[in-house]
């Protein structure tokens, strides 16, 4: 927020539109729309994270099939490019810039040489 003069409301539309995700995912540990005004009155964990800026802790499962197109008997409905990982400390002290995530920026750009596209191709971006 320091670096780029953002504000603290200017993060709402993250958790309002994934509260607003969960209300179709029977599986979703909160079924509660949000508005802006709840967010900002969201009671603070860290400044300047509230509640509603941080995710929830839980325990979750994930299962992917990978097969050749081929094999699919539907058109898939993914396309996994690339995918890329990489590794930094997690003691902001021990980082060259406490505000710069080393890891995210190096596997993504990895991940972009590997599919052949750079971040002006892609619609949607998530990190966790």
């Amino acid at each position: 927020m320091h670096e780029f003069g953002w504000k603290h409301e200017d993060f709402a539309p993250f958790s309002i539109n994934a509260h607003a995700n969960a209300m179709h995912n029977p599986n979703a540990r909160l079924h509660e729309k949000i508005s802006v005004e709840k967010f900002e009155r969201s009671s603070m964990v860290a400044t300047p994270i509230n509640l509603l800026d941080a995710s929830p802790t839980g325990d979750g499962a994930a299962a992917m099939v990978i097969v050749p197109a081929e094999r699919v008997l539907r058109k898939p409905r993914i396309l996994v490019s690339a995918s890329a990982a990489a590794t930094d400390t997690i003691a902001v002290h021990s980082r060259k810039d406490p505000l710069f995530l080393q890891a995210a920026y190096q596997s993504s750009k990895r991940a972009y040489e590997m599919a052949g596209v750079t971040p002006s191709d892609i619609n949607v971006f998530e990190l966790h």
